[in-house]
């Protein structure tokens, strides 16, 4: 048996195996410390996956400029965005303070598309408000999931930015449809596995995230080529190491080498 956070295991729960915080590697190293060798606990870090045949980029340029006018986006506009629930513990806030500073700087031709819903929105329409770039909001609130594929296509730069950001189904999704992915380097490394600095997308440190975020942004705003080259790169990896079938074999055939 091990002790860790004073839990006591005779063999390691499955739900180490689901719970992608509990199966981080920021985890699988607090237990290294306490004792469990690497042996047992490299098999069963897996990154997380994404369906590679529903996220994948389908829209001709047209498509997509017909979308973006659809929605009232200038086709000149850099598209920041969020996907997902909208409350006061997620990473949404700090979206909201990568735009405020990017229009302080200057940048004029922004788009803040929000895609998702939550208790916390009419907070965050207030505060977009505050920061004076509600006119710089497209909130299209709750789509359905085959939808979501099509507005990531329009998306410039996907963002995920906290001290340490934990989880990243929005990244992960957002690299299998060619998106370009911005995210911090923290503690944990999560995002150093999905995210490959300058080959499949951006990370910053932990320490002045928004500001070297929005330094980022600034810059892949004026190399556009770079932008969709991070997204070429970004669509090849979670083909070839996010896709969910490739990582349910994978896992399968470890968990088989320690079973037998």
């Amino acid at each position: 048996p091990f002790h860790f956070n004073n839990w006591k295991f005779n063999v390691l729960p499955p739900s180490w195996l689901t719970d992608k915080y509990c199966g981080g590697v920021f985890i699988l190293d607090k237990m290294h410390e306490k004792g469990v060798p690497r042996s047992k606990l490299l098999p069963l870090f897996t990154p997380g996956g994404v369906d590679s045949e529903l996220f994948k980029p389908s829209m001709t340029i047209s498509e997509k400029a017909n979308l973006r006018e659809k929605l009232g986006i200038p086709s000149e506009n850099l598209v920041i965005a969020w996907l997902g629930r909208i409350e006061s513990n997620m990473e949404v806030r700090n979206t909201l303070k990568l735009v405020k500073e990017l229009k302080e700087r200057g940048l004029d031709k922004l788009t803040f598309l929000i895609i998702g819903d939550g208790e916390w929105r009419s907070t965050l329409l207030r505060l977009a408000e505050e920061s004076k770039i509600l006119s710089d909001v497209v909130y299209v609130g709750y789509i359905p999931q085959k939808m979501i594929p099509q507005y990531l296509e329009i998306v410039d730069i996907m963002p995920l930015l906290d001290k340490d950001p934990m989880g990243g189904s929005l990244i992960r999704e957002a690299m299998a449809c060619s998106t370009t992915v911005l995210s911090v380097d923290g503690e944990s490394g999560e995002q150093r596995h999905l995210i490959e600095n300058n080959v499949t997308g951006s990370l910053v440190g932990p320490q002045n995230y928004v500001s070297d975020a929005a330094d980022v942004c600034l810059s892949l705003f004026a190399k556009p080529e770079r932008m969709i080259a991070l997204g070429v790169a970004a669509r090849k990896f979670a083909v070839n190491e996010m896709n969910f079938h490739k990582i349910s074999r994978k896992l399968e055939k470890e968990i088989k080498l320690l079973l037998f």
